[in-house]
C-alpha cells in the first residue's frame, strides 16, 4: 500500500479557503432566494458596486429603493435590517451568465486581428522614458492582456449585459469608474448602451493635470465636492461624465459634529503643538515608493525638531501597507520627536487633537480645511508635487493653505505657523471661507445625491 502524500500547508489552506467560498456562496444564494420571495419589489431597482459605508448616507433618504450589490462581501457590513430593508441581492456580473453573443465573437476576432496588424507591421511606439526605448516590455504587457484577459472581459460584458436585461435596473450606482477593476468601467459602458443612468460619486481628491489617467470617468454621470471640481472637469475636456454638484455624503458628519468637538486654538507654542500627520500610501508601481516615503517624513521630522515640545500622530490608511518598514523607518526619522500610529481610528476623532495638519494629496488635506485646522501640502516626490501644485495652488494664493515641495519650503513654513497663533488662525478661517466659496460641504451632500438618484431613476437627465 502506498501512502497518500500528505497536503501542504498550502495547499491545505487553499483547500479551506475554497470551503469558506463555496460555503458562503451558498449561503448569500439562500439569502438572495429568502429576500426576493418575502420582500415585495420596490419602485427603484439599483444596481450597485460601492461599499455600503458610502452607500448608507444617501440611499438611507430614497424610499422605495431596493438594491443589488456586486459587492457580495458588503452583506456583512450592511447587516440584515439593511438587506431587509433595501430589499438587496448580491450578484457577480456572472449571476445571469450567457452563451457568447455575435457581437462577442466579432470584437474579439477584430481585435486580434488588429493586434496582429500592429505588432506585424511594428506600429507601436517606442515608449521612451528619459531616452529609453521600453517597447518591448510594453509589448510584452499588451500581449499577455490580449492572451489572458481579452476573453474574461468580453464575457463579462456578455454576462453584465444578460444581468441588466433580467433585472431591469433604473440607475447603476458605482464607487469608481477609473480603476484596475474592470467591472466598473463594464457596468458603466453597459448601462450607457441601455440607456441606463450610471452615476459615480467623487470619493477622492480629482487630478486632472498633466499625465492624469482619471480624466475619463465612464459613469454617464459624476457627484463631484463642488464647483471647482465641476469646472476643473469642463475646462479640461474629454470627460465622458456630466458634472453635478452634490457635496460629499462621507463628509457631511463634518457640518456639525466635528465644529463641536474641536478645542479652541490657536494655542501658544510652549504648551506644545500637536501636528497630525497623513501619511501617503507606499505604492511602487504607483506614484510613491518607499524612497519617496522616507523623504516625506524625514522632511516632516526635520520640521517639527526645529519647534520645541512639538509633537506627531501619524495617520496610516488601514491595512499592512508595508506597515514594518513604516514603523521601522518611522522610529528612526523620529527619534526625539514624541509621536503616536493612528491607523484605524477616523479621522474625525483626531482633527480635534492637532494643532496644524500636514498632508499628502488625499481627501485627509479638504476634511482638514472643513474642521478649521490650518493645513499645509507637502508634496516631495515628483508626482505629489506635481499634483499639489496643480490642484492646490488656488488655495494658496488666497492664503488658504500653505505649499511645500521640499524640506527647506516646510521647515519655514512649520516654524512660522507654529510661533505665529495669528498666521494658524488665520490659515484656518481662509481654509474654510475657500471651502464655503467653491464646495458644497455644508452638511446635505447625502440629501443632494439622494434627490439625484431619485432624479435618474424616473429618467430626469
Amino acid at each position: 500500500v502506498v501512502p497518500e502524500p500528505a497536503l501542504s500547508s498550502e495547499q491545505l489552506q487553499s483547500a479551506r479557503f475554497m470551503q469558506k467560498r463555496i460555503a458562503f456562496g451558498v449561503a448569500i444564494r439562500i439569502l438572495n432566494i429568502f429576500v426576493t420571495i418575502f420582500r415585495r419589489p420596490r419602485k427603484i431597482r439599483a444596481i450597485a458596486s460601492d461599499y455600503w459605508k458610502n452607500l448608507a448616507p444617501c440611499v438611507n433618504d430614497i424610499d422605495s429603493l431596493e438594491i443589488i450589490l456586486i459587492d457580495r462581501k458588503e452583506a456583512f457590513k450592511a447587516g440584515l435590517s439593511n438587506i431587509w430593508k433595501f430589499r438587496m441581492r448580491f450578484l457577480h456580473l456572472d449571476a445571469f451568465s450567457s452563451n457568447s453573443s455575435s457581437e462577442h465573437m466579432f470584437a474579439r476576432d477584430l481585435i486580434a486581428k488588429e493586434w496582429q496588424t500592429i505588432t506585424t507591421e511594428s506600429q507601436l511606439p517606442l515608449f521612451e522614458f528619459k531616452g529609453i526605448s521600453v517597447q518591448s516590455i510594453v509589448s510584452q504587457a499588451l500581449g499577455l492582456i490580449m492572451g489572458q484577459v481579452l476573453e474574461k472581459i468580453l464575457t463579462d460584458i456578455d454576462d453584465t449585459h444578460a444581468m441588466f436585461l433580467r433585472i431591469k435596473p433604473h440607475v447603476v450606482l458605482l464607487r469608481a469608474t477609473i480603476s484596475t477593476q474592470t467591472h466598473f468601467v463594464i457596468l458603466a459602458q453597459v448601462a450607457r448602451a441601455l440607456g441606463v443612468p450610471s452615476l459615480e460619486v467623487q470619493h477622492g481628491l480629482e487630478y486632472l493635470g498633466p499625465g492624469s489617467y482619471t480624466r475619463r470617468h465612464s459613469a454617464e454621470f459624476m457627484g463631484v465636492y463642488g464647483a471647482l471640481i465641476k469646472n476643473e472637469m469642463e475646462r479640461v475636456g474629454g470627460s465622458r461624465s456630466i458634472g453635478v454638484v452634490v457635496g460629499s455624503p462621507r463628509f457631511d458628519v463634518y457640518a456639525s459634529v466635528l465644529k463641536e468637538k474641536a478645542k479652541e486654538f490657536p494655542k501658544p507654542v510652549a504648551e506644545g503643538l500637536s501636528f497630525l500627520c497623513v501619511a501617503p500610501a507606499i505604492d511602487p508601481g504607483g506614484d510613491l515608493d518607499t524612497y519617496d516615503y522616507e523623504e516625506f517624513f524625514s522632511a516632516i521630522a526635520s520640521a517639527l525638531k526645529k519647534v520645541p515640545n512639538a509633537s506627531a500622530i501619524i495617520k496610516f490608511r488601514p491595512g499592512p501597507n508595508r506597515d514594518s518598514f513604516a514603523r521601522t523607518t518611522l522610529a528612526t526619522l523620529f527619534a526625539g520627536v514624541p509621536y503616536t500610529i493612528a491607523q484605524f481610528e477616523p479621522l474625525s476623532d483626531l482633527y480635534p487633537k492637532a494643532d496644524i495638519v500636514i498632508s499628502c494629496f488625499s481627501t485627509a488635506a479638504i476634511e482638514a480645511m472643513q474642521c478649521g485646522k490650518p493645513l499645509v501640502y507637502l508634496g516631495v516626490s515628483p508626482a505629489q508635487s506635481l499634483m499639489g501644485l496643480h490642484h492646490f495652488t488656488p488655495y494658496a494664493e488666497v492664503g488658504a493653505i500653505k505649499l511645500a515641495t521640499n524640506k527647506e519650503e516646510l521647515e519655514r513654513i512649520v516654524v512660522e505657523l507654529s510661533h505665529n497663533p495669528n498666521a494658524r488662525k488665520e490659515l484656518a478661517v481662509k481654509g474654510v471661507a475657500f471651502l464655503e466659496r467653491e464646495y458644497a460641504f455644508d452638511g446635505k451632500g447625502s440629501e443632494r445625491t439622494a434627490e439625484l438618484v431619485k432624479q435618474l431613476a424616473a429618467g430626469k437627465r
